[in-house]
């Protein structure tokens, strides 16, 4: 499984975009809301936590990839800067073979792509 992960194509391990202006994105967390209750992560897909409540971030921290609810995730499916964003964390993500930012939060039989699978699809 995590063979697949190393094949990636080189030119896809770039790291991603430098980290944007935390306040202009806190900000921007107003205008960027959810359904209501999502309790999967919009990065990796991790299930379990509230990442967004009532339309609203957590600002939780995903103990799988890192992301931050609201900062690194924030925005619209339907806007293209957004997906860019969101799509460039994941893959530098897997690019490093999907480390966890938590080790010990790591459940027994992990499956990265298993996980993947379960991005909801509007964020994919």
């Amino acid at each position: 499984m995590l063979q697949q992960v190393m094949n990636i194509p080189a030119s896809w391990r770039t790291p991603p975009p430098p980290a944007v202006d935390r306040e202009r994105r806190v900000l921007e967390r107003a205008v960027s809301g959810s359904l209501g209750r999502e309790t999967v992560c919009r990065i990796c897909g991790l299930a379990g936590p509230s990442f967004w409540r009532d339309g609203v971030p957590t600002g939780m921290l995903c103990p799988c990839c890192g992301s931050e609810s609201g900062i690194d995730d924030l925005g619209h499916p339907a806007d293209g800067e957004t997906m860019r964003a969101i799509r460039t964390r994941r893959g530098y993500w897997v690019a490093l073979a999907a480390p966890w930012s938590e080790p010990a939060a790591r459940p027994a039989g992990w499956d990265v792509l298993e996980q993947l699978g379960a991005i909801p699809p509007a964020w994919r």
